[in-house]
This record gives C-alpha cells, structure tokens and sequence, in this order.
C-alpha cells in the first residue's frame, strides 16, 4: 500500500489540521420529545482529516498533485498524524484544492485536502 507523499523538510500546516469523527447513530424522533438512538453499525466511528499545506514549492506541489492523480477519492493508501505519529488507512474524501500564491517567477502552491479513515 503506497504512502502520503513526504515533501521534507515542508510539513502540513498545523493551522489547517482538523479532526473530526463521523457520526454514525440512527434517531427517530417521537412526539412526546423523546428520542430513540442507537448506532448505525458496531464499527467505531470513523475520522475525518483535514489539513494541507501553505506556500508549498512548484516541485512538491506536483508531487502531491500528481499522488492525487493516481489515488484520485477511489484507492486507499496510509496517511502518518502529524500529531501523534499514528499510521492510519485512509483515502481522499473529496478533491485537494490548490490556489496559487507566488509572485514572478516564485511558484509557491497553498493545497488543502480532505481524508477519510478507511
């Protein structure tokens, strides 16, 4: 299974990462106010990652780009936490996104993305 490309000596932007657990409970509300709940699935809930990273060079930039061109939202591969050093399994969630912000011949790439833990 291929790894998230590394891109040393840049790391993600740790502003951008974000953790969120997916929701994974069934309610049926009645008309007494009550609420029925119980878990859709016995799975634990799964994260959702976001992060990215800021003013990126051309060449990485087209590193990352070019691991999302092979991946695309469809194949897993494993993703290390920033944070914490834990390998998960995971795969894009939705398209990175990418705007350029370098100046003359600068070219320096802010690309955000969004995983999904498989």
């Amino acid at each position: 299974m291929a790894n998230f490309p590394s891109v040393s000596p840049y790391t993600e932007d740790a502003s951008l990462l974000e953790i969120e657990r997916e929701d994974n409970a069934l309610r049926a509300p009645t008309d007494g106010g009550y609420e029925f709940v119980r878990p859709r699935f016995t799975r634990r809930q799964r994260r959702l990652i976001t992060s990215g990273f800021t003013a990126l060079p051309h060449a990485y930039f087209l590193t990352v780009d070019a691991f999302y061109n092979t991946y695309e939202t469809t194949q897993s591969f494993t993703y290390t936490l920033p944070t914490t050093g834990e390998v998960l399994t995971v795969r894009f969630a939705e398209p990175i996104k990418h705007s350029h912000k370098g100046f003359g011949h600068t070219y320096l790439w802010d690309v955000r993305f969004k995983l999904k833990e498989v």
